[in-house]
């Protein structure tokens, strides 16, 4: 019943843009001030979700992963210590050394997914695809400590990291 009432809505909205969609001018070259006033951004676009109500609509994956990927590029250390560094080029390249005993190089891959709290607040994960010279790859779920601004990461069920690379948070170098 409540997709039916969905549809019912949906339809009615899109007749609705339909039937206020002509403005009855003769030059389309001529601007129209209502055509400007509509013109919305994308991150204040609002559309109907299946259940009928208005969401935001989603911002471009591309420009956010662009975004992300550009707060990862640089250098990063553990704590500040030289020996352990992280690097991340713009190339999708990098290096992870650790002291004299680690000294890897890898590719990487940002990607984002979009998730929901249980209270219904959405929210968007950052990932690393990471590809060693070891051959192995895994999966990373990385965010930007909104205090220090540190890289950390994240990739199992209890919080906390545990992969190839051995720290969970790094400054910028």
């Amino acid at each position: 019943m409540k997709k039916l009432f969905a549809l019912i809505i949906t339809a009615a909205l899109i007749l609705s843009f339909a039937a206020c969609g002509g403005s009855g001018k003769n030059d389309p070259s001529e601007p129209d001030a209502k055509d400007t006033d509509a013109q919305v951004s994308q991150s204040e676009a609002v559309t109907v979700d299946a259940a009928g109500e208005p969401s935001a609509e989603q911002p471009d994956d591309d420009a956010l992963i662009e975004a992300e990927k550009a707060k990862l590029t640089g250098k990063w250390t553990m704590n500040g210590v030289e020996e352990i560094s992280l690097v991340f080029n713009e190339d999708g390249t990098g290096r992870y050394t650790f002291m004299s005993d680690k000294n890897i190089g890898f590719t990487y891959v940002v990607s984002v997914s979009h998730e929901t709290y249980g209270n219904g607040a959405a929210y968007n994960d950052f990932l690393l695809n990471m590809t060693y010279e070891t051959g192995e790859v895994e999966d990373i779920i990385f965010f930007f400590n909104e205090e220090t601004g540190n890289l950390a990461f994240h990739n199992s069920e209890n919080g906390g990291y545990s992969g190839v690379i051995d720290y969970a948070e790094w400054t910028r170098k």
